[in-house]
């Protein structure tokens, strides 16, 4: 009976998360996020991080490696030792925009790597300084089409870069485009007067949105978006004019199934943890966990589909 009885307490005993039970991790974790610190990706990973850290036992350290469309970090990551202590907050920017972008990458994005988990997903947002007469994506072509000369569009990334000619190839204006290393430093020129309008991701600008900083005209979302309800999509206007990207954890590869399997679960956890889920939510960040199957078939799946967008929208690789 006392046998018995020991077996159904087992049985019952809930599944707890317990890194010391695992031999990986032993020592600290870096996670390299190649967009600079304020852009999308690095208010995605840091209330991650914190929880991974707690779960893992192990410091997580966030190590921001911005520049040339995220490829520097990028690139770091493929470089580093394949032994689970150098991630990459992979995204669709990096992976799938620059495979179109480039016509030579310093990494491959399926070679190089493995997919721990999809994290989040997200679409861009054109924003406008509050003196740009223009309040619709009508009103903005028509601004651009009047000026006599193409109109001067910040883009922080490859995905608004992409989101921008998503939106000349529909409506038939051409744009200037002004490159930034990420979306805060777009804003931040937006705010200083050097560009009329930027395209940002939806993180970055909504809460320029919500205190009249900047006017939002249209996001690339497929419909509007839970945190910005009153503004319209770009797809409303034209319709199939559609962009999501999303984020990830990769590794390089080679990469232990230990470990990518120990990291799956702690970021499964952290997504689901309510104080996370509260963190993102105050950064406008809504989570969306993918297995790794699920990422690599996004990279598969999207890397062509969005080249074909660029090559439609006049874009060569370089």
């Amino acid at each position: 009976m006392k046998r018995r009885a020991c077996m159904l307490a087992v049985a019952l005993t809930p599944f707890v998360f317990d890194a010391t039970a695992q031999t990986w991790p032993s020592r600290p974790i870096t996670i390299i996020v190649p967009q600079s610190a304020g852009s999308y990706s690095d208010n995605m990973i840091r209330p991650v991080a914190a929880a991974l850290q707690e779960l893992l036992g192990q410091p997580v350290v966030i190590d921001n490696k911005p520049g040339a469309n995220g490829i520097i970090g990028a690139d770091a990551a493929a470089r580093a030792k394949p032994d689970g202590y150098t991630l990459l907050l992979s995204a669709s920017s990096v992976f799938v925009s620059n495979a179109g972008l480039y016509k030579k990458l310093a990494y491959d994005p399926i070679k190089d790597f493995r997919s721990v988990a999809g994290l989040s997903k997200t679409a861009m947002m054109f924003v406008a300084r509050p003196d740009f007469p223009a309040r619709s994506v009508d009103e903005m072509l028509a601004q651009a089409r009047n000026a006599g000369k193409p109109l001067n569009v910040a883009v922080g990334s490859s995905t608004a870069r992409l989101a921008l000619s998503l939106l000349s190839s529909a409506s038939g204006v051409p744009f200037n485009t002004v490159p930034y290393k990420g979306s805060p430093q777009a804003i931040t020129d937006l705010l200083g007067g050097v560009v009329p309008v930027a395209v940002v991701d939806m993180a970055s600008g909504t809460a320029f949105v919500k205190s009249g900083r900047v006017n939002a005209i249209a996001t690339t979302d497929s419909e509007r978006n839970a945190f910005l309800p009153r503004v319209p999509t770009l797809a409303e206007r034209y319709p199939g004019a559609t962009l999501v990207s999303w984020t990830g954890l990769s590794a390089p590869a080679g990469t232990p199934d230990e470990a990518v399997r120990v990291l799956h679960e702690a970021v499964r956890k952290s997504l689901a943890d309510p104080d996370v889920r509260q963190r993102l939510a105050t950064s406008s960040i809504a989570p969306s966990l993918m297995t790794p199957d699920a990422l690599d078939r996004a990279i598969r799946e999207d890397t062509p589909r969005w080249t074909t967008l660029m090559r439609a929208a006049g874009i060569q690789a370089e």
